[in-house]
Formats: structure tokens, C-alpha cells, sequence
């Protein structure tokens, strides 16, 4: 069984900093067994961006918070103490080109394929309805307030 969840940032409740808020009701799609795990992948893809807006070497990651535990961890640095990891994976940054000269203006758009990152594990179901999708730079800081494209996230969740 699989489950494909779409995430428009136009349907979302709060959609600031970097961080879009939408609620979902999991009774409806999950079956009988809330209690078993799921690979989750995705598929994201913003607006074009101004070149301002992002750089060529920006990487951001894909954080879905406020959402469950996933099998995976994030190591630590000197503290020796790590971490549940809320990231779905990471986000490239493509040019699009406005028209068909080399030399055209481009805009940028942040994208992630389905083959792109490796599905991620949760156990059971989500555990809250309101689920925020972030945006984190390199750093793991909240996008910039300046970085709030509209954008499609579709997410894949295959019973296993």
C-alpha cells in the first residue's frame, strides 16, 4: 500500500520564513494498522527565483517538522550526542532559462526528484495534524525571510 500526500505552499495555513503550515487528517488515509512504518520519498520543485534571491552554490535541505520519528539520525560534532534527523534530504539549485539563446537571462528554482534523496523511514503514523515543511540552509538555520518561493512538495509514502 502507498499513500501520495501534495503539499501546495498555496494551501498552507502560515507560510513564513521558510516555513510553510498545513493541516493534514491522517485518519482518513491511513488503514487499520496506524502503528506500522513507511519509507518516505518526495518530489519538490519551487517557483523560478530571482537571481538574487539564491546562488548557484545555495543547498538547502527539506525538514518536515512537527511530523513524527524517522529512522535516521544526525551525527554530532564535538558533543558526542546526536540527534533524530527531521530532513527529508536536500534541495538543488537548477537555472531555468527564459528563452532558447545560451546567453538568456535565467532564474533559479530549487528542485528534488524522487531519485534524488533516498527515502527516509517513519515509524507509525505521524503524530501531529498541523505539519510544518521547512526550509534550512547549510547551516540548518530557517531559510531567509526573503526565501518564501511558492513551491509543490509530493510525498510518498509506501507501507513496508
Amino acid at each position: 500500500m502507498s499513500i501520495n500526500l501534495v503539499l501546495h505552499s498555496t494551501d498552507a495555513i502560515s507560510y513564513a520564513n521558510g516555513t510553510a503550515e498545513f493541516y493534514v487528517n491522517w485518519n482518513n488515509f491511513y488503514e487499520d494498522d496506524p502503528y506500522c512504518s513507511f519509507n518516505v520519498s518526495f518530489s519538490f520543485q519551487t517557483e523560478m527565483l530571482s537571481n538574487s534571491s539564491i546562488a548557484p552554490t545555495d543547498l538547502y535541505s527539506l525538514n518536515l517538522e512537527n511530523f513524527g520519528t524517522f529512522r535516521s539520525i544526525e551525527g554530532a560534532g564535538t558533543d558526542g550526542n546526536s540527534n533524530n534527523s527531521l530532513s527529508l534530504g536536500f534541495l538543488e539549485t537548477r537555472e531555468q532559462h527564459q528563452n532558447q539563446s545560451f546567453n538568456s537571462d535565467f532564474k533559479r528554482t530549487l528542485v528534488a526528484y524522487h531519485s534524488t534523496n533516498p527515502p527516509v523511514t517513519i515509524q507509525g503514523r505521524p503524530n501531529q495534524s498541523m505539519v510544518q515543511v521547512t526550509l534550512r540552509d547549510f547551516s540548518k538555520a530557517k531559510a531567509p525571510a526573503s526565501l518564501t518561493p511558492e513551491f509543490m512538495l509530493f510525498l510518498r509514502f509506501e507501507k513496508i
